[in-house]
C-alpha cells in the first residue's frame, strides 16, 4: 500500500533546475513534542518553580505614599512671613487674571454678535471698547517691576 516517493522536475529558470522528492504525509494521533518545544516547556516550568519557591515580600518593607510636600509660598508671602506681617490669601489661576482681560473677552464677543446681526455701529463701538480693555489688561499683566538700582 505504501507508494514510493514521487519525484517532480522543477523549472526554476536558466540557473537552477532540480527535482524535489515529495514524501507522503502521514497523520498520527501520537503526540510528539519537538525538541525546541520541549526546551521552552522546561524553561517555563523552571521559571514557575522559581517563582513559587521565592519568599513572599513582607508588608512592612513596602513603603506607602509619603506625606504630601508642603505647598511653597509665593515670594510676597515669604517676605511678609519674614517681617511678621499677616499673609495674603493665595489666588488660583482664575483669580490671578486681570478683570480687564476677562471683560475684554466678553465685550469682544458682544461686538462679534452685533457684527453677525449687521448692527455695524454697535459692533464698532463694542469692538473698540474690547480692544482698549484687552490692550490695557495685557499691558498690566506683562508689566515688569524693576528695582530702583
Amino acid at each position: 500500500m505504501a507508494e514510493p516517493p514521487q519525484t517532480e522536475p522543477i523549472q526554476a529558470g536558466p540557473i537552477q533546475a532540480g527535482t524535489i522528492q515529495a514524501a507522503p504525509l502521514l497523520a498520527s494521533r501520537q503526540t510528539r513534542i519537538d525538541n525546541s518545544a520541549q526546551t521552552r516547556l522546561d524553561h517555563r516550568m523552571r521559571r514557575v518553580e522559581s517563582m513559587l519557591t521565592r519568599p513572599a515580600p513582607i508588608a512592612d518593607q513596602q513603603q506607602g505614599p509619603g506625606p504630601k510636600p508642603k505647598k511653597q509660598m509665593r515670594l510676597g508671602n515669604k517676605i511678609r512671613q519674614a517681617l511678621g506681617m499677616p499673609l495674603r490669601e493665595e489666588l488660583n489661576w482664575w483669580q490671578r487674571i486681570s478683570w480687564k482681560l476677562k471683560a475684554s473677552v466678553i465685550v469682544i464677543l458682544v461686538a462679534i454678535l452685533f457684527a453677525i446681526f449687521h448692527v455695524t455701529i454697535l459692533a464698532v463701538i463694542f469692538g473698540l471698547l474690547g480692544a482698549f480693555l484687552l490692550i490695557s489688561g495685557l499691558r498690566r499683566s506683562f508689566k515688569v517691576r524693576r528695582p530702583w538700582f
